[in-house]
């Protein structure tokens, strides 16, 4: 069950950033920059834009493994691997090296997400949902 509501924390956290990631590419396109620099905020709505779609896609990613883990089906426990690896990558190629405290964030939830769903009481609680019910 530790791993259902670490899934589930974690899911709505990247569907906030996901949010906010658009709201940032959409502040980037009303920006006005006349240092004579190019004008770059067709290609800032384009990073943030795919920033954004990615963190949502995790994000539906860990609370739809979370819903299937919590009825006691196997694949919730894939989705969450997968989320869980999938938002490590993005969370350190959006953050960077620069902003150590935000990749130490993002990586803790996600080790622990990972950690408790790989876990082989984990795997006991999935099997005892497969026997027989009256």
């Amino acid at each position: 069950m530790v791993a259902v509501a670490l899934a589930g924390i974690a899911g709505v956290l990247a569907e906030i950033a996901a949010v906010v990631s658009l709201a940032v590419a959409r502040d980037a396109a009303k920006s006005e920059h006349h240092s004579g620099l190019p004008d770059v905020s067709s290609l800032n709505i384009l990073v943030f834009g795919l920033i954004s779609a990615l963190v949502g896609m995790t994000g539906v990613l860990y609370l739809l493994g979370a819903w299937l883990l919590f009825k006691r089906k196997a694949a919730g426990r894939v989705l969450i691997i997968v989320a869980s690896v999938a938002a490590a990558a993005i969370g350190f190629r959006t953050f960077g090296p620069s902003s150590l405290i935000e990749v130490l964030a993002v990586f803790a939830l996600c080790a622990a997400t990972l950690s408790a769903t790989v876990l082989p009481a984990t795997g006991r609680w999935l099997d005892a949902g497969k026997q027989l019910r009256y």
